[in-house]
């Protein structure tokens, strides 16, 4: 919703906030009024509970009253010091396209470019999607991983393995968090590594049957992943498969396998086809996640890898039989879950 301030300029803050202040700026006004009139004698105590038969109360006002002119803008705690606050303070801060708040409210008179009229992602000099310090300020403020991924963490630099291919412990919490809330019992995770992503969403099921499905094929990290399964309770809900994920995803569609959650984190030129293999084992209500894919503005523009995860996206975004997000965790997570046909 959009007041105007009293100095005119205008205010974006939630209807149901104004709503609810407004509501219980009104109850206790008159609360107060009757209350006052009960103890002068004017008013029996029993017209303090309100009955069912009496009139709908009058409507709240229509904004809040003004801030006084002596109020501190760190002091947010009611709505008029809240939308002061705004005013004073962000107001400023977010004008023009600044901020990723002002750029999300400007997007939405559809006015960004399309994904599928680009050619090829856009320009993007920087290695990362953070500024310094953003990532490192989001891992402090998480649960930090347990003995068991510093283990995985540990044993992939020991064994001369290339440790950015680990989630990580802000993508790693995020994947239990996933499983958790979905109340998955089946997860799909194609491209094991040194068992992170395998562990974290074993971490987050729940129920006897449970279970994690891992795929890979470089021999020397799936040894250390199954190390890693082997020493920890939640290990013992992973299954470790080891080969091409190609061919024994292939297998799994024909078997009619299928999955609550699959997770994408394997050769990124082979995602299309993981893609639809993935989608074709989702269970109803089902979710398809495919990690590394803003790399497409990450890799160097002669990468092939760059464009083939670009391309990747368009197909998605294009897919008539599914709903995405594609949220900037890490080096990006593409969300993706099926929609209902027309014909039900």
């Amino acid at each position: 919703m959009v007041m105007d301030s009293p100095s005119g300029v205008p205010l974006f803050c939630s209807s149901a906030a104004v709503l609810r202040w407004g509501c219980s700026a009104w109850a206790a006004s008159v609360r107060n009024r009757a209350l006052s009139s009960a103890r002068r004698g004017s008013l029996p105590p029993a017209a303090l509970v309100p009955s069912a038969s009496a009139a709908a109360p009058p409507p709240p006002p229509s904004s809040p009253p003004s801030p006084p002119p002596d109020h501190d803008p760190a002091d947010t705690t009611s709505i008029d010091a809240y939308n002061a606050w705004i005013e004073a303070v962000q107001a400023d801060r977010n004008a023009g396209a600044a901020t990723s708040s002002s750029r999300a409210a400007s997007a939405m008179d559809g006015t960004l470019p399309a994904l599928a009229d680009m050619a090829t992602p856009p320009p993007f000099s920087h290695p990362s999607l953070f500024h310094d310090g953003v990532e490192e300020y989001a891992m402090a403020a998480t649960t930090p991983p347990s003995a068991a991924f510093v283990g995985i963490a540990q044993a992939t630099a020991a064994a001369g393995l290339f440790a950015p291919c680990m989630v990580g412990g802000l993508e790693g919490k995020f994947l239990t968090f996933v499983a958790a809330m979905s109340g998955a019992s089946r997860v799909l995770d194609v491209g094991t590594f040194t068992g992170y992503s395998a562990l974290a969403f074993a971490e987050g099921l729940s129920g006897a049957d449970a279970e994690v499905v891992t795929i890979e094929a470089d021999p020397t990290a799936a040894d250390v992943a199954q190390a890693a399964f082997d020493a920890t309770p939640a290990g013992a809900r992973v299954r470790l498969l080891r080969g091409d994920a190609r061919v024994v995803v292939a297998g799994m569609v024909e078997a009619g396998e299928k999955f609550d959650l699959v997770f994408l984190d394997a050769d990124k030129g082979n995602y299309g086809a993981y893609y639809e293999a993935g989608l074709s084992m989702l269970a109803d209500g089902g979710t398809l996640l495919a990690d590394n894919a803003l790399c497409s503005l990450l890799y160097a523009p002669d990468d092939p890898v760059r464009n083939s995860l670009h391309t990747f996206a368009q197909r998605v975004a294009a897919d008539p039989r599914v709903e995405q997000v594609m949220l900037p965790v890490r080096e990006g997570i593409l969300l993706v879950r099926k929609v209902a046909s027309p014909d039900g």
